[in-house]
C-alpha cells in the first residue's frame, strides 16, 4: 500500500492518539484511507526530518489495536490539517521539498485576500457582503451606506475578535462575540477604530439581516471538498444557530450546530431542496474559482447565510473545516463524508503521481565523476552521458550529475555540478539524491555505487549502465560479491549484445533485466565529408596541413595495448615501402587528457622510426575538435585486439562518411558491418591482415568512398541520439509499469 501523510497539530496530537480529540479522529482517516488502497502515517512538523527526508510518525495496526511509532521516508503525499503559526516556517519548508505533494498548503486564509479574488469573478460578486479594510474612512462610508457593520479580523477564526457596531439613539455599541458590549460617542469610537487599523488585521463588512430562530442568528457551515475524481464537491451541509442576540455562531462563543433540514424547516424557507441545491452549487463555483489562483486547495469550509429576502451570502472561506459541527449535530454521514473525501482525494493524488511516473519518470544520470563531463571531454562514459541528457531531457525531466559539467540554457535539463574526488564526489551526489527524489537513477559504468547502503535506501528504480565489462571485473568488484550487488538494480542496461552476453555468462540470473540500448552518435557535430560543404572545407584543411591529395590514414583512441596500436604500425611500416605516400594520423594519448609516455607508448614510436615523417602523432584531441581530425582522413583504423563492448570512435568516422577498418572482437561488429561499411579482421596474425587490406584499400579509391557513403547511412538510420533517447524512455515506462 502507499502511504498517505496525515499532518496533525502538535497541541491535539496526544489526544488524537488516544482518540479523545473532538476534532481528528485517526481510526476514521485509517478506516477510509484503507478503502483507497493507502497507509496513512500521522506525524506533526516536528517528526519531519528534512535532512534525512524521513518521517517518524504513527501507523495503526489493526492485529494489535493501537499506534505504532515508525520511521519512514516522508510520504510523496500528505494532507495537511495544520494552521500554523509557531511552526510556519517548517511547514513551508515541507510543502517546498521536492517530491513531495501537500494538499491544503495553506489552511489560514486571509479573509481578505479571498475576497479580492473571489471579487475578480462577476457572478460570485452578488453574493459577497461589501467588504474593505478596516480604516475610519471606510467606517464612516460604510456606516452612512448600511448603518450596521461588521468588523473582523483578517485571519483568526472560532469567532474571536469578532465584533458587531450600530447606534443606539445617539451612542454607538460594539458587540463583541463574547457578548461583552461597549458602547461609545463617536469620536471615541474612531479612535478605538483606528487602534485596530493600524496593522492592516482587520476588516470592516457589510452586516447581513440574516434570518433568525428565537432571537438566535442563523447560518450554515458548508464542506467542500475535492474526492475521488479530483473535483470539487459538497461533503455536507450543516445549520449554525448562535446564542441568543448573539453575533456570532460559532461552536467556541457558544453556538450551536443542527442538521440543516430541520433549521430550514424551521425558518419557512419555501423549498428547502431548491435553497439546498443553490448553496452547492454557489460554493461549488467559488471552490473551483479559488482553486485557480491558490494552489493546493482541496477542503474548504463556507460559511453563508439566508437573508430575510432568502438571499444566499457568502460570509466567509475557511481552510480546514474542523467538522466538529458535523458531529455535534450528530450528522454522522456527513461527518463521515468530511473525512472520507480527503482520502479519496489522496488515492486520486496517487493514482496520478503513479501514472506521471509510468508514462513521465523523472531521471537522474549520475555520472563516475573522474573526468568532466563537458562538451570538449574525451571520456566515451561521459560524452554518452551529455548526449543521452541533450535528447533525452526533451522527452522527460532530467538531470545530470557530473564533475566540469558546462552548463547549457538550450538543455531543458538540471544539471548539477560536484567537485571532484572519488570520496567527495560521491558523498556530495549521495546527500544531492537523498533530497532530490527521482524514479529512475541511472548511474554509468560505476556498479559499486550499489554498495552504498544511503543509496539502495533512496526511493527510485536504479539503472545501471554499462559501457564495458571493466567495472564488473576484479580489482573493481569481487566476483564472489558481483552477483549480490548487480541484483540490487531494477534495470541493467548496456550497449552491445555482447556486452550483454559477457554479462549473462557472469551472472546468467541477470537475463531478464538486462538489456542492449546502442549508442549514437552527433551526427551535426560530425557532418559527412560526402556533403559539398564539408567536402570543401576537407580540401582547405589538408592543404594547411599539407596533406593534399595524399592517403590519409587514421587512428583515434587511448595508446594502450588493448587498442592495437602496434599492430597498425607493424603494417604501415610495410605498408609505406609500396605506398611512400601515405599518412597515418594518430589522435590519443595514454590517459584521458593526458600527455603521459608510457613503456607502450615508446616501444609504438620505436616501431615507426624508419617511416617517422610519414606518422603524425597528435597526442590528445578534445572532442569537439576530432570532427576536423576526422574530416582529413580516408579511413579509420580501429585495431582492437580486447573485448572492445561497442567502440564509439568508430560512429564518429562513420558519421564523418568514413569506411572502418577494425577487428571482429567484442561488439564492434553490432556498429560496422563487414563488406559493407568497411572490414572486420580476426585478431591473430593481425598485422599481415591489416597490412594486405590496407595496400588492397588505398588503390580503390571508388571502393573507399562507396563505403563512406553506407557509413553515413548507416549512423543516420541506426545511431541517432533521439533513437538511443526514445529506447531508454521506453526501457524506463516498462520499468516503472513494472513489465
Amino acid at each position: 500500500m502507499s502511504r498517505i501523510g496525515i499532518l496533525i497539530s502538535q497541541r491535539i496530537f496526544a489526544d488524537c492518539l488516544r482518540q479523545r480529540s473532538p476534532y481528528e479522529s485517526f481510526l476514521t482517516y485509517h478506516r477510509f484511507a484503507k478503502r483507497e488502497g493507502l497507509t496513512p502515517i500521522f506525524f506533526t512538523i516536528h517528526h519531519v526530518h528534512f535532512k534525512k527526508r524521513t518521517v517518524t510518525g504513527f501507523q495503526y495496526i489493526e492485529e494489535q489495536n493501537t499506534f505504532k511509532e515508525i520511521t519512514v521516508p516522508i510520504p510523496a503525499i500528505i494532507h495537511n490539517r495544520v494552521k500554523p503559526v509557531n511552526t510556519k516556517k517548517q511547514v513551508e519548508k515541507l510543502i517546498r521539498t521536492p517530491g513531495i505533494t501537500v494538499f491544503n498548503q495553506d489552511n489560514r486564509l486571509n479573509k481578505w485576500k479571498i475576497y479580492q479574488e473571489l471579487s475578480q469573478f462577476p457572478e460570485i460578486v452578488p453574493y459577497l457582503p461589501k467588504t474593505e479594510l478596516l480604516s475610519v474612512n471606510n467606517w464612516r462610508t460604510f456606516q452612512e451606506q448600511y448603518g450596521v457593520v461588521y468588523v473582523k479580523p483578517l485571519e483568526k477564526s472560532l469567532g474571536i475578535d469578532i465584533c458587531r457596531i450600530d447606534q443606539q439613539e445617539s451612542k454607538w455599541r460594539m458587540i463583541h462575540s463574547t457578548g461583552v458590549i461597549e458602547t461609545y460617542p463617536n469620536p471615541e469610537l474612531e479612535i478605538q477604530l483606528e487602534r485596530k487599523a493600524e496593522n492592516d488585521e482587520f476588516l470592516i463588512q457589510q452586516a447581513i439581516a440574516v434570518q433568525t430562530i428565537h432571537d438566535q442568528a442563523v447560518d450554515f457551515r458548508i464542506a467542500v471538498q475535492k474526492g475521488d475524481n479530483g473535483e470539487w464537491s459538497v461533503s455536507g451541509m450543516v445549520a449554525r444557530l448562535g446564542v441568543k442576540h448573539g453575533i456570532a455562531t460559532n461552536l467556541a462563543v457558544g453556538g450551536k450546530s443542527k442538521k440543516i433540514d430541520e433549521v430550514l424547516c424551521d425558518l419557512k424557507i419555501k423549498d428547502i431542496q431548491e435553497m439546498k441545491e443553490k448553496i452547492q452549487s454557489l460554493v461549488i463555483l467559488a471552490a473551483q474559482k479559488l482553486e485557480t489562483t491558490n494552489p493546493g486547495l482541496a477542503d474548504l469550509g463556507f460559511d453563508i447565510a439566508i437573508d430575510i429576502d432568502e438571499k444566499i451570502w457568502i460570509i466567509e472561506v475557511n481552510g480546514r473545516d474542523l467538522r466538529i459541527t458535523f458531529h455535534q449535530a450528530q450528522d454522522f454521514d456527513s461527518w463521515h463524508q468530511t473525512i472520507q473525501k480527503p482520502m479519496q482525494y489522496a488515492g486520486y493524488l496517487v493514482k496520478k503521481m503513479i501514472q506521471q511516473q509510468q508514462e513521465n519518470p523523472k531521471v537522474c544520470l549520475v555520472t563516475p565523476g573522474n573526468l568532466p563531463v563537458d562538451k570538449a571531454g574525451n571520456g566515451s562514459v561521459e560524452i554518452c552521458s551529455r548526449q543521452i541528457t541533450n535528447h533525452l531531457s526533451t522527452l522527460l525531466p532530467v538531470t545530470l550529475i557530473g564533475v566540469d559539467v558546462n552548463h547549457s540554457n538550450q538543455i531543458p535539463a538540471r544539471q548539477m555540478n560536484f567537485s571532484a574526488g572519488r570520496k567527495y564526489y560521491r558523498k556530495q551526489v549521495t546527500k544531492y539524491l537523498l533530497q532530490n527524489p527521482n524514479q529512475i537513477i541511472q548511474f554509468e559504468n560505476r556498479p559499486i555505487w550499489m554498495m552504498n547502503p544511503p543509496i539502495q535506501q533512496l526511493q527510485g528504480k536504479k539503472v545501471l549502465f554499462l559501457h564495458s565489462e571493466t567495472y564488473i571485473k576484479p580489482p573493481y568488484i569481487n566476483p564472489k560479491e558481483r552477483g549480490k550487488i548487480l541484483k540490487k538494480y531494477d534495470l541493467i542496461l548496456v550497449n552491445s549484445q555482447f556486452l550483454r552476453s559477457r554479462v549473462i555468462a557472469m551472472e546468467d540470473s541477470l537475463s531478464d533485466r538486462c538489456h542492449v540500448v546502442p549508442l549514437g552518435v552527433n551526427l551535426n557535430l560530425f557532418p559527412s565529408i560526402h556533403e559539398p560543404d564539408c567536402q570543401q572545407n576537407r580540401i582547405l584543411e589538408r592543404q594547411k596541413r599539407n596533406l593534399g591529395g595524399r592517403p590519409v590514414l587514421l587512428f583515434v583512441g587511448r595508446i594502450i595495448p588493448q587498442k592495437g596500436l602496434h599492430h597498425l604500425l607493424e603494417a604501415f611500416v610495410e605498408v609505406v615501402k609500396q605506398e611512400p605516400n601515405a599518412k597515418l594520423l594518430i589522435a590519443g594519448s595514454s590517459y584521458y587528457g593526458k600527455e603521459i609516455e608510457t613503456e607502450y607508448l615508446k616501444k609504438c614510436k620505436q616501431i615507426v622510426k624508419s617511416c617517422v615523417t610519414q606518422v603524425e602523432w597528435l597526442g590528445y584531441v578534445p572532442n569537439d575538435q576530432l570532427p576536423s581530425i576526422y574530416q582529413l582522413a580516408d579511413f579509420l583504423i580501429t585495431p582492437s585486439v580486447g573485448n572492445e563492448a561497442f567502440g564509439l570512435v568508430n560512429l564518429e568516422a562513420m558519421a564523418t562518411g568514413l569506411p572502418i577498418l577494425s577487428t571482429s572482437v567484442g561488439g564492434i561488429g553490432e556498429v560496422v558491418q563487414d563488406g559493407i561499411n568497411g572490414k572486420l579482421l580476426s585478431p591473430d596474425i593481425l598485422s599481415k591482415r591489416i597490412e594486405k587490406v590496407l595496400l588492397h584499400w588505398l588503390k580503390n579509391p571508388q571502393l573507399l568512398k562507396e563505403m563512406g557513403q553506407q557509413s553515413r547511412k548507416i549512423v543516420e538510420e541506426k545511431f541517432s541520439w533521439k533513437r538511443v533517447a526514445e529506447d531508454l524512455k521506453s526501457h524506463y515506462q516498462m520499468l516503472m509499469r513494472g513489465e
